[in-house]
């Protein structure tokens, strides 16, 4: 059972090494907190403020955040491993060396971030919002990223070996240098988008819209030359 904290305020504070494992925090604020190496795994956390904390080397393994802001924050060697992000702002954070592998984004804001080294493979971006920002050197190996709105982005040597990128829009994404190793492109919009030869060339083609059968579409036919003459009896 999830340990409630609710309605707090712990703005400016030194709180390394804390423990709020297993917690369920709602309205929250840690603001310009120090809040280096603490524990938030498998916790929920709701309406909950990261804003300009510090918040390396802090374990989020398993945890859901719904509401939560991490502007200006400092994410270095922070671990987001299975944690799942519903409405989470993460714009002006410093994300390096940060673990996000095989969590789960709904409706996230990545905007002017600085970093290295990012790990989000396997993460699911489905519908995803990236348009016009910078996921250069990004690792997005094996992620799903269909329907993504990549507009303009930037992934210029990012690692997008095996990513699901099945109907994104990438008009004018830069993609030079990137890993596109098995990645599957199907449906995608790529007008304008800039790729190098050799990345171009290591991406699945774009698979044609498979015919529809010869078989269902005679089938059919008759079915409406059937359902004609029964109601032209009917009339009569």
């Amino acid at each position: 059972m999830l340990k409630p904290l609710k309605h707090q305020q712990f703005n400016h504070e030194q709180q390394p090494n804390s423990d709020y494992h297993e917690h369920e925090l709602i309205d929250v604020q840690f603001t310009n907190t120090n809040l280096t190496e603490s524990y938030f795994n498998d916790s929920q956390l709701t309406d909950v403020s990261f804003e300009g904390t510090d918040v390396s080397n802090t374990d989020f393994t398993g945890a859901t955040f719904d509401q939560v802001s991490f502007k200006d924050a400092l994410l270095t060697n922070t671990n987001f491993h299975l944690a799942e992000f519903h409405h989470v702002s993460f714009v002006g954070a410093t994300l390096t060396n940060t673990k996000f592998n095989q969590a789960v984004f709904r409706q996230c804001t990545f905007l002017n971030d600085q970093g290295e080294s990012v790990d989000l493979s396997s993460c699911d971006f489905t519908e995803a919002d990236f348009a016009f920002e910078d996921m250069s050197h990004i690792h997005f190996g094996q992620a799903k990223l269909q329907n993504l709105n990549g507009e303009g982005t930037q992934f210029t040597h990012a690692n997008l070996a095996g990513a699901n990128l099945k109907n994104a829009d990438l008009l004018g994404a830069n993609l030079v240098g990137a890993d596109l190793t098995d990645a599957d492109l199907t449906g995608a919009f790529t007008k304008n988008a800039v790729f190098t030869k050799e990345n171009a060339s290591e991406a699945k083609p774009t698979k044609p819209t498979p015919k529809k059968s010869i078989k269902g579409f005679i089938f059919t036919m008759l079915f409406i030359i059937v359902i004609a003459l029964l109601i032209w009896e009917f009339v009569k």
